[in-house]
């Protein structure tokens, strides 16, 4: 081969209609070049790979690729709504995506004097970018506190992100119940040692011996904090330790979960008691006040730990932890309004002198 290159056609194949074209590099035995984009581009990018030899005879090679525009938001406001002592808070916006063919949604993180109320806010609707060991990916924590969750292991250990699987159709994490797991390295704003509220959207396959959807737990030197999953009767399990050490408080759920339903699992904390919450309602409640040990275990999605026990089948959307034990109304509002959805916070969050704001970052489950 002597010389490798390609052309982009704007729109179709045509000397008229060239967009781009440059000589493509060798490097390890694998051709490729970098192009600019711009809006210019359509959403199916059409383009042709011509390679020639030493006694000049050309060959090529016909492609298409997918293009995808980021979406914008145009405004954003916030409003009161509601009536004397029943107003809440509402994020509003407004947006737009130049490919038509998608939908712009919205990622909220609400904050008080300026730090996010959640110390971890996965909606999952985008799949992960390149993660930092450079194995697979990071997955966005769209909290100011940046606990985005890794994973570093074997491909065959990796859940798999469905664009459409989502309660709300749109992205979430599927897990085998084998070896699926993301993490979240420790860190001191998730260390939550009197009020905390995990909410969570989950749907699973099969049980195994009580699956951990989240946890900051490692029995190993007991680094256990709290723990949110299922018992081996398919029940909510909500698990908190006050030393790291075992045995360990919990709470179990009074409905039993059916396979391939959609659920919204809360637990709560509040000081004096431990609470779980199922699709907006309370489904259990129990007196507990000794605190939540500060442990250095990793936050893990899938697993109760990275040693891997108690692995997770099936799919998990939208993860938040909060630094607050969350009221009653806002729990069933969060519920009502669907994953994703978290725009308004509830007159039972809002205290006089407060000074709330929310971030809002537009996508498309491609990009944002």
């Amino acid at each position: 081969i002597s010389t490798v290159w390609v052309v982009v056609w704007t729109t179709i194949k045509d000397a008229g209609d060239v967009f781009w074209q440059g000589i493509m590099s060798l490097v390890n035995g694998i051709y490729s070049i970098v192009f600019p984009t711009n809006a210019s581009l359509g959403h199916n990018v059409n383009y042709t790979i011509y390679a020639n030899d030493t006694n000049m005879v050309v060959t090529s090679f016909n492609g298409t690729f997918f293009y995808n525009y980021r979406p914008y938001l145009t405004t954003a406001t916030l409003n009161y709504v509601g009536t004397n002592s029943s107003i809440n808070l509402t994020a509003t916006a407004n947006g737009y995506d130049n490919d038509s063919a998608d939908t712009v949604n919205y990622i909220y993180d609400w904050r008080v004097g300026g730090t996010s109320i959640a110390v971890l806010n996965m909606p999952f609707d985008l799949n992960g970018t390149g993660g930092s060991q450079g194995n697979w990916t990071t997955t966005t924590d769209y909290s100011n506190n940046v606990n985005n969750a890794e994973y570093n292991g074997s491909a065959q250990a990796m859940p798999r992100w469905n664009r459409t699987g989502g309660y709300d159709s749109k992205g979430a994490y599927e897990f085998d119940g084998k070896d699926d797991n993301i993490c979240s390295p420790d860190a001191n704003s998730l260390d939550l040692a009197t009020n905390m509220t995990i909410t969570l959207w989950i749907k699973y396959n099969t049980l195994s011996d009580e699956p951990a959807a989240l946890a900051k737990f490692e029995g190993t030197g007991n680094q256990r904090s709290y723990r949110l999953g299922l018992n081996i009767s398919g029940n909510l399990n909500f698990a908190l330790s006050s030393d790291g050490a075992s045995p360990v408080t919990f709470l179990n759920g009074s409905t039993q979960l059916q396979p391939g339903n959609w659920y919204f699992a809360a637990a709560r904390y509040n000081g004096s008691s431990m609470d779980v919450f199922l699709n907006g309602s309370i489904d259990g409640s129990m007196s507990y006040s000794s605190g939540i040990y500060k442990s250095t275990a990793p936050i893990c999605i899938g697993f109760r730990s990275q040693s891997g026990q108690r692995p997770f089948n099936g799919t998990i959307d939208q993860i938040n932890i909060y630094n607050r034990s969350l009221s009653n109304e806002q729990i069933a509002l969060m519920y009502n309004a669907g994953a994703g959805n978290y725009s308004t916070i509830t007159f039972s969050e809002l205290k006089s002198g407060d000074n709330w704001t929310a971030t809002l970052t537009p996508h498309d489950t491609y990009e944002n």
